[in-house]
């Protein structure tokens, strides 16, 4: 039987918790930290702002490129940039993409 590990209870905001902005900041760097991780373990190029090409960004949502672009024309996407790079026209922030997956989180009641 192997050692379980010990579940220690989430505080709320009332008992000395972090607040639900607090919770959604913390998610988002989590989540800004991973997707960044995954773009250089990727090979990605990431300008010194943490932008990455849309089609980068793509492949990090699990999109397709054509997906993200029709999203983002639809003002349903992440917050994208007209300041492109390396060939490419539009561009992302690593943190707008933690924002818009972590807004997108469904919370059971």
């Amino acid at each position: 039987m192997g050692v379980r590990p010990k579940v220690t209870p989430m505080l709320t905001a009332s008992d000395g918790g972090t607040s639900p902005a607090a919770d959604l900041a913390n998610r988002v760097a989590d989540t800004a930290a991973a997707l960044l991780a995954s773009a250089r373990d990727a090979g990605m190029t990431i300008t010194g702002d943490s932008r990455i090409k849309e089609c980068d960004a793509a492949v990090l949502l699990g999109y397709a490129p054509d997906t993200l672009a029709k999203k983002r024309t639809q003002g349903s996407g992440p917050a994208a940039y007209s300041r492109g790079f390396g060939g490419a026209r539009i561009s992302y922030r690593i943190d707008d993409l933690a924002q818009w997956i972590e807004a997108g989180r469904e919370v059971e009641d």
